[in-house]
C-alpha cells in the first residue's frame, strides 16, 4: 500500500525562493550520505512523501543507466543540486558527485554491512537496482 502511495504522489521542485518548514533550499540544503544500497532511494521516496511530494536530488550523473532507472521509477530529481531540492542523496567519497557542493547539514544512512555487499554485488553484476543474480 506504501508503494502505490509513493507512485501515485504527485512530485514537484521547489519554486524560488519557495522554503518548506521554514526551510529556504538555497541555506539549508542538506545532504543524504550513505553507501550505495543502503536504502537511500526508499528514504529519499519517504521523504518526498512526508514532504507533501517536494523532490529530493542528488549529486548523480543523470544519464548513468542507474540514475535513468531511479528517474523512471519516479525519482525525478536525479542530477539535480540545485534550489529546485532540499534533500540532495551523495555517495561521497564511495564516489564524487557531479560538483561540490556546499551544506551545514547532513543526515548519515548506514544499514548492516553485510546486507549493503550482497545488494551491492548484485547491482554491479545486473547494472540494476532491482535485479538479482541466481545460483545455476
Amino acid at each position: 500500500q506504501i508503494l502505490s502511495l509513493i507512485m501515485d504522489l504527485r512530485r514537484r521542485f521547489l519554486g524560488p525562493g519557495e522554503s518548506i518548514y521554514g526551510r529556504n533550499a538555497r541555506e539549508h540544503k542538506v545532504v543524504l550520505a550513505s553507501y550505495p544500497r543502503s536504502g537511500n532511494s526508499l528514504l529519499r521516496s519517504l521523504i518526498e512523501v512526508m514532504c507533501g511530494g517536494i523532490v529530493t536530488g542528488s549529486d548523480t550523473e543523470p544519464t548513468r543507466t542507474l540514475s535513468r532507472a531511479l528517474r523512471d521509477f519516479g525519482m525525478v530529481g536525479e542530477g539535480v543540486m540545485d534550489e529546485r531540492v532540499l534533500v540532495v542523496k551523495s555517495h561521497f567519497p564511495e564516489r564524487r558527485g557531479l560538483a561540490q557542493m556546499p551544506v551545514k547539514r547532513a543526515m548519515l544512512l548506514v544499514r548492516n554491512p553485510w546486507d549493503v555487499i550482497d545488494s551491492y554485488f548484485n547491482m554491479t553484476l545486473t547494472n540494476s537496482h532491482n535485479t538479482t543474480m541466481h545460483d545455476s
